[in-house]
Formats: structure tokens, C-alpha cells, sequence
């Protein structure tokens, strides 16, 4: 039986293997130079509005989450 249900995103682009990679082998790089040299590292996230409809329904089997594959190709960004 079909429900019609809110889908969970994930960005197709990301390469999970990459990202541990880079976790493992570049991060800890960056944090002993950046505390070698007297510096700190600050992390933040991008907020941006984005032009357009992303509340997205679709059908999926009832107590199954459906999980969309999408890129960031949607046009306008605004970054704030």
C-alpha cells in the first residue's frame, strides 16, 4: 500500500569516502599548522534562500521514508 509522505534529500555530489578521507588525512594537517603558527580555526555554515519550491511529496510504501537524489541546480542562490 502507497502513502504520499514528505521525502528526505541527499546531495548525490558528496562522495562519503572522500569526506572521511579528507577528515582523516587533511584535517588533522590544517589544525597542526594552524596551531604551529598561532592561528584558529572557525567553522560556519553557508545560510542561503533559495527561489523556488523545495517542500517535495511523493509515494512511497507506508512507514518508509523515500529519500530523493538531488543536485544543487536550482537556480538563484541567495547567500546571507
Amino acid at each position: 500500500m502507497l502513502d504520499i509522505t514528505k521525502a528526505s534529500k541527499k546531495n548525490i555530489k558528496q562522495n562519503p569516502e572522500k569526506v572521511e578521507k579528507w577528515k582523516k588525512e587533511e584535517l588533522p594537517k590544517l589544525q597542526e599548522k594552524a596551531e604551529q603558527e598561532g592561528y584558529e580555526i572557525f567553522y560556519h555554515d553557508e545560510s542561503t534562500l533559495q527561489l523556488c519550491h523545495n517542500i517535495i511529496k511523493t509515494y512511497a510504501p507506508k512507514g518508509e521514508t523515500p529519500i530523493l537524489a538531488l543536485q544543487d541546480t536550482k537556480g538563484i542562490n541567495i547567500f546571507v
